[in-house]
């Protein structure tokens, strides 16, 4: 319309509400601590899955009752997924800032590739984790919300979760927490568990 543009018929420049959402925005992305308050939100949401998963494998497998959580395995990985996910983004992100840029999160940044966050957030894989990460990032895309995933390529012969992977997503999911938690300074344990930000030296 001609009453939005500018003076001598120029659009006008981006106003102050949509500057200052962009700079929050970027703020926000930019931030070690909020990828880390989310990843372990995330992780108690899981641990809370993963817990009564883990409880129902045990009592099948002593031949009692399992109850209604033994079919909750991909649930429960599709949420450790996230959390997971969650970390590697924000180390990525606490090591160059910049990757945030113009309002928005690079296309790259979108997906669930686990495996090539790990490589930019230049943290090792160690022993079965490459396993798990390929499932977990089944989990997210598919196997923790649909029956059957994009076309027949992508579904696999079989799938099953134990209390391993259960375990085997908490020693990665501690890992990373650790490695993102000395960016923002914090100390004592996971989120929710007794611990404290304190500003970093230095």
């Amino acid at each position: 319309m001609k009453g939005d543009r500018g003076p001598q018929g120029y659009p006008p420049a981006v106003t102050t509400d949509k500057a200052h959402s962009r700079e929050r925005f970027e703020s926000l992305a930019r931030s070690p601590a909020g990828w880390l308050m989310a990843a372990a939100e995330l992780r108690m949401s899981a641990d809370l899955v993963g817990d009564r998963f883990a409880e129902a494998v045990g009592n099948w497998l002593e031949g009692r009752e399992p109850g209604r959580y033994l079919h909750v395995g991909a649930v429960f990985l599709m949420l450790a997924g996230f959390a997971i996910e969650a970390l590697l983004k924000g180390i990525v992100l606490a090591g160059n800032p910049s990757t945030v840029s113009h309002g928005r999160l690079p296309k790259w940044l979108l997906n669930h590739d686990l495996s090539g966050l790990m490589q930019r957030a230049n943290v090792p894989l160690t022993g079965d984790e490459d396993e798990l990460l390929r499932r977990l990032v089944e989990a997210v895309q598919w196997r923790g919300r649909y029956p059957v995933p994009r076309h027949a390529g992508e579904l696999p012969d079989s799938h099953s979760v134990g209390i391993p992977d259960v375990n085997a997503f908490r020693a990665l999911y501690d890992r990373l927490e650790r490695e993102l938690s000395r960016t923002v300074g914090y100390v004592g344990g996971p989120l929710g568990n007794g611990g404290s930000y304190r500003p970093r030296s230095g």
